[in-house]
Parts: structure tokens; sequence; C-alpha cells
């Protein structure tokens, strides 16, 4: 019965969590503990109600309660530091309750009835590109920020692909490029473009030292792709779209560069006892776009078969992301 309440109140969870993490509790709470009026003061937030928002957090293990209504920082608030490299403060203040979000879940029971997507339902038809384009661009420079937090752990794995015999790869879809340039940096032989929708890529910032072997090249992938590389990634990006769309960038990418490599790095579905982590991106392909799923690896030897296309290996990162590495039909 716990476990099922905790469920049902999650969505109060998420929100007071979103208001301390705008408050920068876990910020303030760095040098030591203090004591809710102390962070009242700092917050200019009404003491009493500002303790029973961190009680509640407490309980939930997001802070840790002394006597005395003194707060101190604990292992979950430790990775909402708005300084720290790895945080997920932008992810808790912005994405977690934004209007957009809810109002496509508010939508999920009539995905779940017609096979509709949710996002479109509860946003005029617009799809969420579109909509990021048109009619929020704000929300669209949060939510590619985001995903570049959210996909530090495939800059992660990526590592332990051998880069060393190729020359210059493409990021189908790179966002602002962190994959790409974390890649350069680590490859000092290699090339890079990053190919994205025009309103995307005017947010990547090539550092420095990578400007000489960073190309930043606007398009649609649905359309066309640059020519003359040697491996195309395509990171997060095939479980947005369906499966007829899939082979239409997969077909691209064959007729652009016939001899290149692809390295799709996504989850990969197993019978049973899948990480929550690809279940839930799952529930979010089902709301945000028509037609996208988490993939089994038969679905992508399907996608792949039909593109020209076959199955190299598939690289195990010790996380829920995968490294598939595709190969052109022989």
């Amino acid at each position: 019965m716990n476990r099922l309440f905790d469920m049902i109140s999650s969505v109060y969870l998420l929100k007071v969590l979103q208001i301390a993490t705008k408050l920068r509790i876990p910020d303030l709470l760095q040098k030591g503990p203090l004591s809710f009026n102390e962070l009242a003061k700092s917050t200019q937030s009404h003491p009493e109600s500002l303790y029973r928002i961190l009680r509640f957090l407490a309980n939930n293990e997001f802070f840790q309660e002394l006597p005395g209504k003194i707060f101190r920082q604990s292992a979950f608030s430790e990775l909402l530091i708005s300084s720290s490299e790895a945080s997920l403060a932008p992810f808790a203040e912005r994405e977690t309750l934004d209007e957009w979000i809810w109002r496509s879940i508010q939508q999920l029971p009539e995905t779940v009835q017609t096979g509709k997507a949710a996002f479109p339902l509860a946003h005029d038809d617009l799809t969420l590109w579109e909509y990021f384009q048109t009619i929020n661009p704000t929300a669209g420079k949060n939510f590619a920020n985001e995903i570049d937090l959210i996909s530090q752990g495939s800059n992660l794995a990526i590592q332990q692909y051998d880069f060393s015999n190729e020359k210059c790869i493409i990021d189908l879809g790179g966002s602002t490029g962190s994959l790409l340039f974390n890649i350069l940096k680590n490859h000092t032989q290699l090339t890079g473009v990053l190919f994205d929708l025009p309103e995307t890529t005017q947010f990547a910032n090539v550092p420095d030292e990578l400007n000489d072997r960073t190309q930043v090249i606007s398009g649609n992938f649905l359309e066309s792709v640059p020519s003359n590389v040697d491996v195309y990634l395509l990171r997060y990006i095939l479980h947005d779209w369906d499966d007829t769309s899939c082979i239409s960038i997969l077909s691209n990418c064959q007729k652009a560069s016939p001899k290149a490599k692809i390295l799709i790095i996504e989850s990969v579905l197993e019978e049973n006892n899948n990480h929550p982590f690809s279940l839930l991106l799952d529930i979010w392909m089902l709301m945000l776009f028509q037609g996208a799923k988490e993939r089994t690896r038969t679905e992508y030897e399907m996608l792949l078969h039909e593109s020209g296309y076959q199955i190299q290996q598939i690289i195990e990162t010790g996380s829920p992301i995968r490294i598939i590495e595709a190969i052109p039909k022989s």
C-alpha cells in the first residue's frame, strides 16, 4: 500500500522538488547544514511554508532533517547543485512540470484508446518540433539542453567505440553538439559534422580548439544528409520516428555515403527485465511522437535490412544505452 501511495502522490513530490531546486536550496546547503529560517531568509521565502516543503522532501530522502528543523544535503540533493558538472537541476526545475508536458500527459488516455500521439492532440495537431519553432522557442532551447544533459551517459558510453580507423564522422540530429565535441576531443585525427535543424544548430557552441575540425550544417535528415563521411552517428534519433521515417533516414545515409558505417546509440529492449530508464523513454515516445518507440534488436535489424545495412555488433556499455554498429550489406 505504501508503494502505491507513493506512486499516486508523486505529482506533488515533483512540484515541490521543482520549487526547492528553483530556490537553489541544494546550492545553499553545499557548505553545511542550515535551519529553515536561514534558508527562508536567503531565498526570501515564507518560513513556515518553506519548512513544510523541506520536511516533505526530507521524508522522501531529497534532504536530511536534523533536530531543531535544520536541513543538510543528501545524496539526491547533491545531484541538484547547479554548479555541478553533472547537475540535474535544469531538468528538475524546467522540464519536470512544464505546461506543454502536462498538457500532453493529460491526453495519454486518448492515446491508449486510439493510438494517436498525445502531444499533437494537446497542441492543435502540431508536432513537437513545429511547436518549438513557432509557439515556444524557449521551451525548444531548454529541451535541447535537457536532452544533452540526459545524454551524458551516452557521451561516456561512446568512448568504448574504436574510432582509430575513421577520418570523418557526422552526428545526425546532434542537437547542440555535446556528443560530437566529446568524441573529437578524444580522437584528434577525426573531423566532424554537426547536422540538425537550423532552429537547433543556432545554439551550437563549437569549442575554440575544435573550430578547425568541426562543421555545423543545418538541414533535415528526412530529406537528405551530408556525404563523404565514414561514420553516421544517430543518438536517440530513431526512437523519435515511426518505421517508415526511420527507413528514410537510414536510406538517405546509404545514398549519401554508401560505404559508411552507422552507429545507433539507443536503448535496445529485451523480452523482459528492461532498465526502468528505457521503459520511461518508451512512454515518452508514446506521448510525444506518432509511431515512435524504443525497439528490440529484431526491430532494429528489420529497419537496417530495409535500408541496406546489417548489424555488425551490439556493444554493451554498462548502462541502459547500447551501441549498434551497422555496416552496408555485403
